[in-house]
């Protein structure tokens, strides 16, 4: 049960008392696995998702991404963040034919290495359950996910991680 205490103007939940900035929960998802998507359009990064059912319709969501990935093929391949459908975190104008997205654009001219972009947003999705998924824009070269291009099975090559982890923060 959600009340707010008309005396400190602090959100109640289940009689715990929450001031405004506390985390009320954390949940977090981590891709050890590869991905691996050649696609011309905005792409779901399979297993890299989280949903989060929210205690209080005004409380935001600070959402952090540590992603692992490569387009080593050429520019113009960039990552983003959507809750259900919906791109949160992205300017809705002035890019032109510019790409629009988040954390750093994915290029690297070496296929033995990946590079790691992360990218905060805070948003306020209302009440209910939510789920936030990371996406990628390889725009038709391929973007290469916890792996480089070349991948090879030696010690001169390295596999990472990528997560997402999602706070709900009282207001």
């Amino acid at each position: 049960m959600i009340t707010i205490d008309g005396g400190t103007g602090t959100i109640l939940h289940n009689g715990t008392n929450y001031k405004s900035g506390s985390v009320i929960q954390t949940l977090q998802t981590q891709k050890t696995d590869t991905f691996t998507s050649d696609a011309s359009t905005w792409t779901d990064v399979t297993g890299l998702s989280q949903s989060i059912t929210m205690t209080s319709a005004s409380n935001k969501v600070l959402v952090q991404v540590n992603l692992s990935i490569l387009n080593g093929t050429t520019t113009g391949s960039i990552a983003g963040l959507k809750r259900g459908d919906t791109f949160i975190g992205l300017a809705q104008s002035g890019y032109g034919s510019r790409q629009n997205g988040l954390g750093a654009e994915l290029y690297n001219d070496r296929a033995d290495v990946f590079r790691t972009t992360s990218y905060s947003v805070l948003d306020t999705p209302g009440t209910g359950t939510h789920t936030y998924k990371v996406v990628v824009d390889p725009n038709s070269y391929t973007v290469y996910v916890n792996r480089s291009e070349q991948d090879g099975d030696s010690a001169s090559y390295s596999r990472g991680t990528s997560d997402i982890t999602l706070m709900e923060i009282a207001v």
